[in-house]
C-alpha cells in the first residue's frame, strides 16, 4: 500500500478486498470545481429533462443490483440475504423523488390581501450549487 493508496478490509472475513486511490488536495479541489462547472449547466436542463435523466439512472442502477448488493455485503458485513434490500429502498426513494420532482419544485405563489393585481409574489425553487457528501 503506497501512501496515494487504501486498502479496504472487509468486516466479513478480515480480508483486503480492494485498494482504492487516495485523492490529494488538488485532485479534491479540482473535482470540486469540475463539479461547479457541471452543476452551472445541469441547472440549465429543463426540469423534466432531469427528471428523465434520474429515472434512466434508477434504470442502470438496478439493473447492476446484485453486484451492488455484494459490494455493499463486503463494505458493511452486513449479511448478503440483506442487502438486496438497501438497493431496493434506494431505488424506491429515488423513484418516489423523480415522481414528485415537478410537484415539488414548481413555484410556490404568495397571496396578500389588498396586494392582488399590483404583484406577483412567489417562491421559485433552484438549483443553487453543489452538495459535498462525505459518507
Amino acid at each position: 500500500m503506497s501512501p496515494s493508496t487504501l486498502s479496504v478490509v472487509t468486516p466479513v472475513d478480515s480480508t483486503v478486498f480492494a485498494t482504492v486511490h487516495i485523492s490529494s488536495s488538488k485532485e479534491v479541489q479540482a473535482a470540486v470545481k469540475r463539479a461547479a462547472e457541471a452543476q452551472k449547466a445541469w441547472k440549465r436542463v429543463p426540469l423534466k429533462q432531469r427528471i428523465e435523466t434520474g429515472r434512466r439512472f434508477l434504470e442502470v442502477f438496478g439493473t447492476r443490483k446484485d453486484e451492488l448488493a455484494k459490494e455493499l455485503t463486503m463494505q458493511m458485513g452486513r449479511p448478503l440475504r440483506y442487502t438486496p434490500g438497501e438497493i431496493k429502498g434506494t431505488q424506491d426513494r429515488g423513484k418516489y423523488m423523480v415522481d414528485v420532482a415537478e410537484e415539488a419544485l414548481k413555484d410556490v405563489e404568495i397571496h396578500e390581501a389588498g396586494l392582488e393585481g399590483k404583484f406577483k409574489r412567489f417562491i421559485r425553487k433552484e438549483p443553487v450549487g453543489v452538495v459535498l457528501i462525505i459518507a
